[in-house]
């Protein structure tokens, strides 16, 4: 790729691999670094372009400055919270110079074996404000759904592993009698999946499904509900 040749002939025999990554690193990512009393005592470019401080305010602020209510606490180096390599990471709300809140994706990295008089912490971070707002939104539409229409979650075999409120008041269930127990427990036997469950499920896994099931209450009554069975898969 041309993209490659042009990083070969724009290499400087001079700089290291480590020097070439810091500084890249230092155009994509906010670093502060941070003392053993939690005071700032340097930053780079883009934190005072994400955070609105400028170098000069930001050298000696407090990391607790930073903060807002319920946030990711600066690790306590006398009751350390680091992984096995030394390591904190999260995403997290914080503060800007004018007082907005920012949601950050943040790492917090010991430098305990590093030879560093200036800093106990590197802090490590982008700005990921927009994606964090727009998932709290679909949360809150999703919170808003369950309120008004019955949910009810089924792993791969057909067993409840969620139900919302809703259903439970329509079928008269309470939450011990449904969790573990099989879609078949709310169908009646009379109905066309119920009769073929089997197929109808593996209908369902494959392709979802959408209309009108007829279900039974736990007081054995008949109750007709319009239903829409989608998949769900995970990251991986």
């Amino acid at each position: 790729m041309n993209l490659f040749k042009r990083a070969r002939h724009q290499a400087r025999p001079e700089t290291t691999q480590a020097e070439v990554f810091f500084e890249a690193l230092q155009k994509t990512h906010a670093l502060a670094w941070i003392d053993h009393r939690g005071r700032i005592t340097r930053v780079n470019d883009e934190f005072t372009r994400v955070l609105g401080y400028s170098k000069e305010q930001a050298t000696g602020l407090h990391h607790d400055d930073l903060m807002i209510t319920g946030g990711m606490q600066m690790p306590d180096e006398t009751e350390p919270e680091f992984d096995a390599d030394g390591l904190i990471s999260g995403v997290v709300p914080r503060k800007t110079a004018s007082g907005e809140h920012v949601w950050l994706d943040a790492s917090y990295i010991d430098l305990a074996a590093a030879d560093q008089e200036d800093a106990r912490f590197v802090l490590m971070f982008v700005d990921v404000t927009q994606s964090e707002l727009d998932h709290q939104k679909q949360l809150g539409q999703l919170a808003a759904i369950s309120k008004d229409q019955a949910k009810i979650i089924y792993d791969l075999d057909g067993k409840v592993v969620e139900v919302n409120e809703r259903f439970l008041s329509l079928t008269g269930f309470h939450l011990d009698d449904v969790l573990e127990n099989h879609h078949r427990m709310f169908l009646d036997n009379t109905s066309p999946q119920g009769q073929d469950f089997a197929e109808f499920w593996k209908g369902v896994t494959r392709d979802g499904h959408s209309g009108v099931i007829e279900h039974r209450k736990k007081n054995g009554n008949k109750l007709w509900l319009q239903c829409s069975y989608s998949s769900v898969f995970d990251a991986s």
